[in-house]
């Protein structure tokens, strides 16, 4: 038989060469561009600023959540100057990593373009919160990107180790899963699947051997993360997030508000963050791994997003809107072994055709997300002080409603509240979250002094400035010289 020259190979060599850059650039640009833009997240100042705190010996803020993220912030901020830009530029940069590591993992197992398919899957498809303007969690300097970017380098590592039996794969991988525990510890629940791992091979030397290495070299990694906090900071976390899980948290689910967030939360929210057509395209490629092939890598990949959805649906009472990233990752790499395997089922012109239109949504939806990217701007109340400086009366207080204090914190700093205490104040602010409504004072001071204030609205918020300051009695709220 004669063999194709180079000549011929070569149009197909260039196209995917061509289509690995494209999308890796596409994810370059949807991580890294227009970075200052956004908002600053609800809790990524408390990330920041305690990031900033730790690389300069100082300990003590936010031990409910483990410090590895937060030292990358600190030196992010050492290199780019103090605030969230830096931050976000290491949470962009993982992003990218993270869809580079799931390329290296696929295309040993699925191929060049099933491989391509799961990282552009996991790298551009929409994943937003409430309130987000359909900018993507992971543009924002909080842990759980961070978690979720070393757990798939742990995950392809682990894999890597296993084909191989090379020691050095499962040292990677332990470490690589003790820094994803330790920027947030939700993945803890993930440790049994490296112990199936070996196991499911019936590599029982591996299972001895490499386990020993995983081991050693995840412990010893957590414990060095660790020794400048001490063992009462790991003793306070877990006893900060048990406490924290009884006593639940306040969370907008379908238009009610919960202190327990029902079971289906997540999928709630991961169905407003995503959209249907974007959760058609990875319900579809999840399916066809498990009905055409559903081989080791599949099981192994199902037992670990099972164990997710254990902890965040059925144990955890607790359900916030971007949790869902937490397994993500999983979904979308299960999609891309998937929809390779469904491209080389016969009649080709129909699976091919399912794959073509599979790809056509996601594209759309991607580009949905970059647009969103190229316009992204501050917005709400990341415009309320600039006009505070304008127009409102000097000396109050700003009053704050329809928002958590992590919200409005980063702008207003400690001189705003929330809930109407001594006085006097310099203006109401009003957003969206049902959570933190008007109180009946607030409302009544707007309905009877309507006249003296000036309504300005910026974007979800709404921002009510009096003639004069807002003063407190055991009567109510009254605009000073107003009767």
């Amino acid at each position: 038989m004669r063999r194709r020259s180079n000549l011929n190979m070569a149009p197909g060599i260039v196209a995917r060469y061509a289509a690995l850059v494209v999308v890796f650039l596409w994810g370059i640009y949807q991580a890294f561009w227009n970075l200052a833009a956004r908002d600053i997240d609800g809790d990524e100042q408390t990330y920041v600023q305690a990031g900033w705190q730790y690389v300069h010996g100082q300990f003590a803020l936010n031990q409910e959540h483990p410090p590895t993220a937060k030292y990358l912030f600190g030196l992010a901020q050492l290199v780019a100057g103090q605030g969230v830009v830096g931050p976000r530029a290491v949470v962009a940069a993982l992003i990218v990593l993270g869809g580079a590591a799931i390329f290296w993992w696929l295309r040993r197992e699925v191929g060049w373009w099933g491989a391509l398919l799961a990282a552009g899957l996991w790298m551009l498809l929409p994943r937003g919160v409430p309130d987000s303007d359909g900018l993507r969690i992971d543009r924002s300097a909080t842990v759980d990107p961070v978690m979720v970017v070393f757990a798939i380098g742990a995950f392809a590592t682990g894999w890597r180790w296993i084909r191989t039996e090379r020691w050095y794969w499962a040292a990677a991988s332990g470490v690589l899963m003790a820094a994803s525990v330790t920027s947030k510890v939700s993945t803890l629940v993930l440790l049994p699947a490296f112990l199936l791992l070996p196991i499911m091979f019936r590599k029982w030397r591996a299972l001895v051997r490499g386990g020993a290495v995983w081991t050693a070299t995840f412990l010893v990694t957590a414990i060095l993360v660790y020794a400048p906090l001490g063992l009462h900071a790991v003793k306070y976390m877990f006893a900060f997030q048990s406490r924290h899980n009884q006593l639940g948290h306040l969370t907008s689910v379908a238009g009610t508000t919960y202190t327990h967030a029902p079971w289906w939360a997540n999928l709630w929210f991961m169905l407003q963050g995503m959209g249907l057509p974007v959760i058609l395209v990875l319900a579809v490629g999840v399916g066809a791994a498990i009905v055409i092939r559903p081989d080791r890598l599949v099981v192994w990949l199902g037992v670990a997003l099972l164990l997710l959805f254990a902890f965040y649906l059925g144990y955890a009472d607790v359900a916030l809107a971007y949790y869902y990233d937490a397994w993500t990752w999983l979904v979308s790499v299960i999609a891309g072994v998937g929809y390779a395997r469904l491209a080389a089922v016969r009649p080709r012109v129909v699976s091919l055709s399912i794959v073509a239109a599979a790809v056509v949504v996601a594209v759309a939806a991607s580009a949905g997300v970059s647009g969103t990217v190229w316009r992204a701007r501050p917005t709400g109340i990341a415009r309320v002080p600039a006009l505070l400086q304008r127009e409102a009366p000097h000396g109050g207080v700003p009053l704050v409603a329809g928002m958590s204090p992590s919200v409005y914190a980063p702008y207003l700093g400690n001189r705003a509240t929330m809930g109407d205490s001594a006085g006097p104040y310099s203006v109401i602010i009003d957003g969206t979250d049902p959570r933190f409504p008007l109180t009946p004072r607030e409302q009544a001071v707007l309905r009877v002094d309507r006249a003296a204030f000036h309504r300005y609205r910026l974007d979800d918020v709404t921002v009510w400035i009096p003639d004069r300051l807002i003063a407190s009695s055991p009567s109510g709220l009254q605009v000073a010289g107003s009767h």
